[in-house]
């Protein structure tokens, strides 16, 4: 994407007050961005031992992984597919 779209068109992230973060699809409707929201308040639930920012960080990754996705049906259960195995998936050890 080359140019900057106004606050309003950007998708919002978990945690990001409404501006853009990795992802900022062309495509995304308020009710996609609503849906990636949800993605993650479930996961927050799902593993309250997890940090709610990392949580927020991993939704956004995944949200941006897909931020070129042309067909947008399916953002929301892809991003949090991704998310959750970013969440579950241990470090990689040094």
């Amino acid at each position: 994407m080359t140019a900057q779209q106004p606050a309003a068109a950007r998708p919002s992230l978990p945690g990001d007050g409404g501006a853009a973060g990795p992802a900022e699809a062309a495509g995304a409707t308020p009710e996609e961005r609503d849906a990636v929201q949800l993605v993650a308040t479930r996961l927050k639930r799902a593993h309250p031992t997890a940090d709610p920012s990392r949580v927020d960080a991993v939704v956004a990754t995944a949200y941006g992984e897909l931020s070129d996705a042309r067909v947008r049906t399916f953002i929301p259960i892809l991003v949090e597919r991704r998310a959750l195995t970013l969440l579950t998936t241990p470090p990689p050890a040094l």
